[in-house]
């Protein structure tokens, strides 16, 4: 019997796909030295292969004045590095036929490649790369910042903005700051190349990281691929501090009702949850 396995938590958030348990009875883990977790699937029915590369930083861990960093400096990694340039590791991708993203959401942001089986291993070698070798040059900068600025202006327009900061203001969450649009604006047009390179070097690092790669791959090749590129990546000496958002628990239902042009009706149902700390993170 299929289940619906709902995953809510910083490194996956599935709500749409039916698993059954056995698919992930045969997922082959290993930690390297560094902290980085690798996760490996072999699927052997085509010759293809995905590899997504999540660090757990999202829009909850950005600076004050500064929530769209998180996004703003993924957009900066797809500038490329000097070993792999912009006008190089995008090719490595798409002149195969293959598809290459990436995206944050409020706890994480993720990098994901799909390619030609063969090509895993240079795609290893090029997120390695991305994970400390990232420029941050300051025409680069100012470019992304008006795309993002762009993008941001777009979400300005949905008709369930104000709904949704309802919402959450009601719930009690941060998530109610991505609703205040010409802050997110403004923090963005502020953004200085130091702030940006800081978040980026603070956050992106091997023990803050899950590599996971699914298709056409041996997984001990794999792991060894990781090791030859991301272990020689040293884990930070300091640890890394962890944002740790309110708790506010819900003591009483609470209605939010709003007005606009949807093509469906739709509802939320939000339920408490027991707060991320190190003693129950299982």
């Amino acid at each position: 019997m299929k289940k619906i396995l709902f995953v809510l938590s910083g490194l996956f958030l599935i709500s749409t796909w039916a698993f059954t348990q056995s698919q992930f009875s045969d997922v082959k883990m290993k930690t390297l030295e560094n902290g980085l977790t690798i996760a490996v699937k072999e699927v052997h029915e085509a010759p293809l292969a995905q590899i997504q590369l999540t660090y757990k930083v999202g829009f909850r861990d950005a600076p004050e004045g500064r929530l769209e960093m998180p996004h703003f400096v993924e957009h900066i990694l797809f500038k490329g590095t000097p070993q792999f340039p912009r006008d190089k590791f995008p090719l490595l991708v798409t002149e195969n036929g293959g598809y290459l993203n990436g995206f944050t959401s409020a706890e994480r942001t993720t990098y994901v490649e799909t390619v030609p089986s063969h090509q895993v291993q240079q795609i290893l070698e090029m997120e390695a790369s991305r994970m400390t070798e990232v420029a941050f040059d300051p025409q680069d900068v100012q470019t992304e910042k008006n795309v993002v600025l762009s993008e941001v202006r777009g979400y300005a327009g949905a008709q369930t903005n104000q709904f949704n900061k309802d919402l959450f203001t009601k719930l009690g969450s941060k998530t109610r700051d991505y609703y205040d649009f010409e802050p997110r604006m403004k923090g963005i047009q502020d953004t200085t190349v130091e702030e940006a390179k800081a978040f980026y070097k603070k956050y992106y690092r091997p023990d803050n990281a899950v590599l996971v790669v699914v298709g056409d791959v041996k997984a001990e090749e794999v792991f060894t691929w990781a090791q030859q590129y991301f272990g020689k990546i040293p884990r930070p000496a300091q640890a890394l501090v962890k944002t740790i958002l309110p708790f506010s628990p819900l003591t009483q239902d609470l209605r939010v009702d709003g007005k606009g042009i949807v093509r469906e009706p739709f509802g939320f149902r939000y339920f408490n949850f027991i707060p991320y700390s190190p003693k129950n993170r299982n």
